[in-house]
């Protein structure tokens, strides 16, 4: 909470006399209902009005000091009190100083926790900071941080709503760390997320049929590197879009045939290896080494892959399905190893999810051997789709053939 300091009506000397410190000042201006100047811990000087409006507490930035003098100040407090309308339309004047602007704000954060791995796990900042990026600093970047409503966040988030509800809720949680970490460095009193819930996901229980499989998998087979290879790489591994789509050569052992995604990008925290099987091998082997390239699959020479949704679009045309998402791979995996007998605590684990209740307080085991024999049991349940040996969605349980038992 910002120091406030109350008092008479202000003057120059009361102005000048206030300096920096620690947290955010505030000193009421007695001379003019709602004034208030503003000193921030980074020397930053404005001045805010605070009043009421159809029922809401609304806060204006006027301008910085000292660009707009005290008597300025007053005079553009009693405008916006006599039409409020006008003024919650109101924006940073142009001499404004920079320092707490959207898009200064955002800089910090980044340097100071979204980028800081001690604080946020790679995998998380990866996918939230695009999405900020993209979204928010066009509309916002030089406004002041502090002229942002709770009505422009619930504006932005409709808008991403427009692309899903998935969309919606990544998009509320940067937002809420964002202003919440502004909130916490006494950029700003109180953020404007507050009171903003998430909306319930309906989960998704599309898996693709065997005659899917076969036509994407071949569908794959002409879709230029690197969506091809990757998708169908997905299809066998059952792993997170973004932890193939990021794979370094670094973390792929070809010899030892396993790949190795670290805590840093993993969605629990924690360590995933996967094991290559024959035809996993053979879709990584013949990829090519990009000069200075550390990715395994990439699409500029030097970043991740990206551009999704254009290769997906692609490859419907090539290889039509009903509607399918690339994440419904990853459920098709993890659905399609039950009926062949695979132990669902093995699932779990090929999947890197992580065990709930006593499993995950008494259950230590790696389960290795294990979740290395499901990777082989669905490559080649997958094989035989493809070349037409099954045909049918039906398959009888296997029980012999639980990794248990093949250890």
């Amino acid at each position: 909470m910002p120091k406030l300091l109350q008092g008479k009506p202000l003057n120059a000397n009361a102005i000048d006399a206030v300096k920096p410190g620690a947290t955010r000042k505030e000193l009421r201006d007695a001379g003019s209902r709602g004034l208030s100047f503003i000193v921030q811990p980074t020397g930053h000087r404005s001045w805010a009005l605070r009043f009421r409006h159809e029922g809401e507490r609304r806060k204006v930035t006027l301008g910085t000091y000292p660009q707009m003098s005290l008597a300025a100040a007053r005079e553009r407090a009693s405008e916006v009190r006599a039409d409020p309308d006008k003024a919650l339309q109101v924006r940073a004047p142009a001499s404004a100083s920079e320092a707490d602007t959207v898009a200064a704000v955002w800089k910090r954060f980044l340097e100071l926790h979204l980028d800081d791995r001690r604080l946020v796990r790679e995998s998380s900042s990866k996918r939230l900071k695009p999405i900020f990026e993209a979204n928010v600093l066009p509309r916002w970047k030089k406004r002041l941080i502090a002229d942002i409503r709770k009505s422009d966040v619930i504006a932005a988030l409709d808008e991403a709503q427009k692309r899903g509800i998935s969309a919606r809720n990544s998009m509320r949680t940067i937002l809420s760390l964002f202003f919440n970490w502004a909130v916490g460095r006494a950029i700003i009193e109180n953020a404007p997320t507050a009171g903003i819930p998430k909306l319930d996901e309906k989960s998704r229980e599309r898996t693709l049929a065997y005659p899917e499989l076969k036509t994407i998998w071949q569908g794959c087979n002409s879709l230029a590197y690197p969506f091809g290879p990757m998708f169908q790489l997905l299809l066998l591994t059952g792993a997170r879009r973004d932890e193939i789509a990021s794979l370094e050569w670094s973390e792929v052992d070809l010899d030892a045939r396993y790949i190795t995604i670290p805590r840093e990008r993993t969605k629990t925290d924690s360590e995933h290896a996967i094991y290559l099987t024959d035809a996993a091998l053979e879709i990584l082997k013949p990829l090519p080494r990009l000069k200075d390239c550390k990715f395994v699959f990439s699409t500029t020479g030097d970043s991740p892959s990206s551009g999704f949704s254009k290769a997906k679009a692609l490859l419907d045309k090539i290889a039509p399905c009903k509607a399918w998402r690339l994440h419904d791979l990853r459920r098709t995996f993890s659905t399609g190893l039950v009926p062949l007998g695979v132990n669902e605590i093995v699932i779990e684990k090929a999947l890197n999810h992580t065990l709930k209740g006593p499993l995950a307080v008494y259950n230590r085991h790696p389960y290795t051997t294990e979740k290395k024999a499901a990777w082989e049991i669905w490559t080649t349940h997958v094989g035989r789709i493809v070349t037409g040996e099954v045909a049918s969605n039906v398959i009888p349980l296997q029980p012999s053939r639980t990794p248990e038992a093949i250890g």
